[in-house]
């Protein structure tokens, strides 16, 4: 089973994380 991908994204003075599973095929642009 492979891990879950989290990306932390750091904007101005909030951060956002995003986890995503490796069942999804996700596009984000």
């Amino acid at each position: 089973m492979k891990s879950w991908r989290c990306i932390s994204v750091s904007e101005g003075i909030e951060t956002v994380v995003v986890c995503l599973s490796p069942l999804f095929v996700t596009k984000t642009k």
